[in-house]
């Protein structure tokens, strides 16, 4: 039963963590718009976006790391999750790595297929996993240390 609680807890924390951060990165799609988020002469979003991005986040990875441990009851779960979080990041880093140069064809795309064929820069592609296991690490720590005051 423990096993199958642990399971739900990280499902259930990765669903927490999916949901809030696919829904931030639509809205600012939209609310941005191509000229703010992909000037026409680079086909990157500027700084000040990816530093936001990183902080929301760390917000969402956080929330997923509470609801983790609020289903698992146990610190363990949270730990598998944060590692789940880092090796999975970090192949998607390395899968953007290996991504060529977007041409100027993406000044074209549709911002949503534009964003598709975009290259995150290296400091964000292996940033966020980082950033995201330790968000899971300190939400988990969150709702393990109000569950031990009450």
């Amino acid at each position: 039963m423990k096993f199958v609680r642990s399971v739900l807890a990280i499902l259930a924390g990765f669903v927490s963590m999916a949901i809030p951060t696919m829904g931030v990165f639509a809205v600012s799609a939209f609310a941005f718009g191509r000229e703010v988020l992909m000037p026409e002469d680079q086909a990157r979003a500027p700084v000040w976006f990816s530093l936001g991005i990183m902080v929301v986040g760390l917000a969402c990875t956080m929330l997923g790391g509470f609801v983790c441990a609020k289903v698992a009851r146990s610190w363990m779960p949270v730990m598998f999750f944060a590692a789940i979080v880092l090796v999975f990041g970090i192949f998607s880093a390395i899968g953007n790595e290996r991504k060529p140069e977007p041409g100027p064809e993406v000044a074209e795309m549709p911002i949503l297929e534009a964003v598709a064929h975009s290259k995150e820069p290296t400091w964000l592609a292996f940033g966020n996993p980082i950033v995201g296991a330790l968000g899971v690490l300190l939400g988990g720590r969150l709702a393990i240390r109000e569950r031990i005051r009450n």
